[in-house]
């Protein structure tokens, strides 16, 4: 990648252009010169496009070339180059021919430029046959003409002219094919670049690139990157990225995205030019992208391809297809991080590679905004937040899908009423790209997105709640009409696994306070419809409260759903008072940096939804593992182990064969250390007919037990098996179960069952 310019303004008025001089502030020094008897190629005051100087040439009464050049493209590539030169009509004498391409040492013609007198502009092919020509420019007037040009016999070529630093092309050639460009292009001059008597011509500006267009010399300060990139919207074809631009008081007209497949950003899919907004802020979507695929990107800025903000991103894996993957998420951080919580997130590789996806849940910042919030004030704290050393570079190659909490909302307890809300959220849409935000007040930022057969619904869990403190009742909401309805459908969706992003963890408990415990029936309307009308097994994620857990759900007001918390990336941590199956980690109330990941594996029969919960320093502290078997509509059951650390571990389970008319969950519990290590093997002699059962992550339909073993684990607890049996149309929630060598009591798991089938059809749990 090479991009080689000359501005001609550290040269002295009057002297000749030469390899030696034309550096310096001028630019890239030539590094080839021809000259004919009686030519001149001098450096000028008078007529330049930029700057204090340019590029006179003349040619005398002996035929013969006046240029100067430089050698290119040593690898011999027939990729695409890109070429640039100002003139002005009236220093033209003659026919001139201002740009040239060539093959090394001059041994032959690849293209030419040509502007007669009367100001019309040639592209002529190897041959010197014209491919296009323009309508007369005028004189008095600085044209940028533009060349890109393939290296081969039938190569794609453009031309554009641009009056000055214009953007917009005032005539312009489109793209042309089969243009016979004769070979790789290894030489670039500039001045008179064939053969000519009596001709004159001034330029200015001259270059070429490799890589991408070279766009208008421009003698406003350029755009420079202020913060960014973030990259989100992630598909499986496309995504976009968020920049903030200096530059834009000054002129800054348009920018887009330069996106390859090769780190170099060779041969580009380019985004659509996009203005910034009066303050800098510039979304930049592309799409076309092959799925899967890793795709380096970088900003190009009113033509100029920036040295800065570059990174990469993995496109989707396609959708709807099995396949498995990893994300990251957690909440909860200083206002300017210092964590490596973010470090850890970038490094980490686990068994598919790295996070697709920061799914990052609110408390962005603990700024607490309230009356009289400006939205500098918040566009400024975001710029603090994502551009910090702790968070930027992870950006360069980790999407971003945030959604607010309380303290970057409106305040501990903050709801919809939140005076500084609509400033909030009209931010949030100016800094992050998203998907599509379905909202139709303008505030609430739900959003949903799949990732092969899983699909995530990110929750908006404070700009449509009621006030937490309002008497309970059928009415009181949490997340507001319009997106309970919006959840209720993506719950219907037809991907086999939805993982709801919550911010608040999905358990009614006990302690109330700002979380789903104040709003006891809104939360046992989401569950009771999940039990009744959900397509697929359900997992929740979750931020907000400062430790990593995890719950299988077993443990009381989970309802069954399978859950990991992930915070706090870089706050105080706090204690528990409720029981997690798999674990808890917290700090003693010391300042703790942690995440959440998540391994998703799809074999296309099952679907294996992995949590690990790491501090910074890459110790697992918590862990579990939730199998959903997808095999068949008759073997619709999610099966739980988990394990966690710090005083925490637990069983494997097995179990064996059932009759074709029942379900099975499997779920090993947390084991409390310090207590009798035990190797306990459970068996469930349950013999009703109807009865089916799990083996590992596999269902099975037979006639026979259900077996299982929970071992490996030291101290005392629980595993638990629960059948779930269907005879005639009855539910018969009872099986006998033979418990032998556990120091803890076996106990009866809570568990759902859908019945939407007829009787002797396997029911759906999750």
């Amino acid at each position: 990648m090479a991009v080689l310019v000359n501005s001609f303004d550290g040269g002295a008025a009057g002297t000749t252009v030469t390899t030696g001089n034309s550096g310096g502030t001028s630019g890239d020094s030539f590094t080839l010169t021809q000259s004919v008897s009686g030519g001149i190629c001098t450096y000028s005051s008078t007529g330049a496009a930029h700057g204090p100087l340019c590029m006179q040439v003349t040619t005398g009464g002996t035929g013969g070339a006046e240029r100067r050049g430089w050698s290119v493209n040593s690898s011999d590539s027939t990729s695409t180059q890109w070429f640039r030169f100002y003139f002005d009509r009236a220093s033209v004498t003659g026919t001139v021919s201002p740009l040239r391409g060539m093959n090394v040492g001059s041994g032959g013609q690849r293209f030419r430029v040509q502007v007669s007198a009367a100001g019309v502009v040639q592209l002529l092919n190897s041959s010197n046959t014209s491919v296009w020509s323009s309508a007369a420019v005028a004189s008095g007037v600085q044209w940028r003409v533009e060349v890109a040009a393939g290296g081969t016999t039938s190569a794609s070529a453009r031309i554009s002219i641009f009056e000055g630093d214009a953007t917009v092309a005032s005539q312009d050639s489109g793209a042309l094919s089969g243009v016979n460009l004769g070979g790789p292009i290894r030489e670039v001059w500039f001045g008179q670049t064939n053969a000519a008597t009596n001709v004159a011509v001034r330029l200015d500006e001259c270059g070429w690139s490799d890589t991408a267009p070279l766009g208008p010399a421009a003698t406003v300060a350029p755009a420079e990157v202020v913060c960014g990139p973030w990259a989100g919207a992630v598909t499986d074809g496309g995504f976009t990225v968020g920049y903030v631009l200096s530059g834009v008081e000054s002129g800054v007209e348009s920018a887009r995205l330069a996106v390859s497949a090769s780190s170099d950003l060779s041969t580009p899919t380019w985004s659509t030019a996009v203005a910034p907004d009066g303050d800098g802020f510039v979304h930049l979507p592309v799409s076309g992208l092959a799925a899967d695929t890793v795709y380096y990107y970088g900003l190009e800025a009113d033509g100029l391809l920036l040295a800065d903000g570059r990174g990469r991103v993995r496109t989707d894996p396609p959708a709807g297809m099995p396949a498995s993957f990893a994300v990251a998420f957690g909440s909860c951080q200083y206002d300017t991080p210092t964590t490596g919580s973010f470090t850890a997130v970038a490094a980490r590789s686990g068994p598919h590679g790295g996070a697709r996806r920061l799914i990052h849940m609110g408390d962005l910042n603990y700024r607490d905004w309230a009356s009289g919030t400006t939205a500098g004030q918040v566009r400024a704290q975001h710029v603090t937040s994502l551009g910090s050393t702790a968070m930027a570079p992870m950006l360069t190659s980790v999407p971003l899908t945030y959604c607010w909490d309380n303290h970057d909302w409106g305040g501990s307890d903050s709801d919809r009423n939140s005076p500084a809300g609509p400033v909030v959220a009209q931010v949030h849409r100016q800094v992050f790209p998203s998907y599509l935000l379905p909202a139709t007040d303008g505030r609430g930022v739900w959003q949903s997105w799949v990732i092969g057969r899983v699909r995530f619904i990110q929750l908006d869990t404070r700009s449509q709640r009621d006030n937490r403190t309002a008497v309970n009742g059928p009415s009181k909401t949490l997340l507001g009409a319009e997106q309970k309805a919006w959840l209720f459908d993506r719950l219907t969706d037809p991907e086999p696994v939805k993982v709801i992003c919550s911010n608040q963890y999905w358990r009614q408990d006990g302690a109330n306070g700002d979380r789903w415990g104040s709003f006891p029936h809104e939360f046992a309307e989401v569950n009771d419809f999940i039990d009744a009308h959900a397509s697929g097994r359900v997992y929740a994620i979750f931020g907000d409260r400062h430790a990593l857990c995890a719950d299988d759900g077993t443990s009381a007001g989970t309802r069954g759903v399978p859950q990991a918390g992930g915070a706090p990336f870089q706050q105080g941590s706090t204690g528990s008072f409720e029981t997690w199956s798999a674990g808890y980690y917290d700090t003693a109330g010391t300042t703790m940096t942690a995440y959440g990941w998540l391994d998703v594996s799809d074999t296309g029969s099952a679907v294996t939804v992995a949590y690990s919960g790491f501090t910074a320093d890459g110790t697992l502290r918590v862990s579990q593992s939730t199998v959903f078997v997808l095999e068949d509509a008759a073997s619709l059951t999610g099966v739980t182990s988990s394990a966690g650390s710090v005083g925490h571990a637990a069983g494997a389970t097995s179990a064996g064969a059932g009759t074709s008319a029942g379900v099975v969950s499997v779920r090993a519990g947390a084991f409390t250390a310090g207590s009798t290590p035990a190797s306990a093997a459970l068996t469930s002699a349950a013999r009703t007919p109807g009865t089916a059962a799990v083996t590992a992550a596999t269902a099975f339909v037979g006639v026979g037990a259900v077996a299982a073993a929970a071992g490996g684990a030291a101290g005392s607890g629980a595993a638990s098996i629960m059948a779930r049996t269907r005879t005639a149309g009855s539910l018969d929630s009872s099986a006998a179960v033979e418990h032998h060598g556990s120091s803890g009591p076996l106990r009866a798991a809570p568990h759902r069952v859908r019945d939407t089938t007829p009787a002797a059809t396997v029911r759906r749990t999750r």
